[in-house]
């Protein structure tokens, strides 16, 4: 497959929006500061101001992570904490620590028992590159399983044909035309369509369906995301059309 380079801008070609991955959090004001700071660029930031904020930003939209700071939990909050985690397993809890007292201690133990497996000490001078390393690593998950599971069933294919699909793994969440995944491609649609009715394949549509129910599958794993949940998130029109 052929790939030029595009000239129009994004827009102009039907691209759709590039997303920043998004991390959820409970924080000090204080700390919401230089957390957008330290990730502009990086990272999108979902700030609310209750648990409950929580729940709501990590049904409607995909997010890498959640941040919380162990001096806004509340004792009878724990157990939606626990919650949390269990309808989530796939958004890493991470307790995010501001400042060292003995609320703080006490409710950052209690934390590790109600399922938060992962501290970062932002009071210390590598405690920000700890946190963005953190959240690289956890970034991806999915799509670094399926390029793998797509990879190994690609032996002997060409340049071409793999970075097709690396970019199909990577941009599926977020497209639902040929003509955004051609742009992707710097290809017109056109040009994508006819190069795999030449080769007597099936349409790029049919790949980018199936990449995105693969998708779908990855995010239904999640007790606490319903169908009406995940066709949001992969922007469905609506969770009939996502059952079509």
């Amino acid at each position: 497959m052929d790939l030029m380079t595009a000239t129009e801008s994004r827009a102009s070609r039907g691209c759709a929006e590039e997303r920043a991955p998004a991390v959820a959090t409970l924080l000090e004001i204080p700390v919401r500061d230089r957390l957008d700071a330290a990730f502009l660029g990086h990272f999108a930031t979902i700030h609310t101001d209750s648990l409950s904020g929580i729940f709501r930003t990590v049904r409607e939209q995909p997010v890498e992570a959640v941040l919380v700071s162990p001096s806004l939990i509340r004792h009878d909050e724990l157990p939606a904490v626990a919650e949390l985690t269990r309808q989530f397993p796939d958004v890493p809890a991470v307790a995010a620590v501001s400042r060292h007292d003995w609320l703080a201690t006490e409710r950052l133990l209690q934390l590790g028992t109600y399922g938060v497996r992962e501290v970062v000490d932002l009071t210390v001078p590598d405690g920000w590159n700890k946190l963005r390393n953190l959240l690289a690593e956890n970034g991806g998950r999915t799509a670094t399983k399926i390029l793998g599971a797509v990879n190994a069933a690609l032996t002997g294919a060409t340049t071409e044909v793999r970075y097709f699909f690396e970019v199909l793994v990577h941009v599926a969440p977020r497209l639902t035309s040929v003509r955004a995944l051609a742009c992707e491609l710097h290809v017109l649609p056109s040009t994508l369509m006819s190069r795999f009715f030449r080769a007597s394949l099936p349409a790029p549509k049919a790949y980018l369906v199936t990449m995105r129910l693969l998708y779908a599958a990855a995010l239904l794993r999640s007790p606490g995301l319903s169908i009406a949940d995940v066709a949001y998130q992969l922007q469905y029109s609506s969770p009939q059309s996502f059952g079509r």
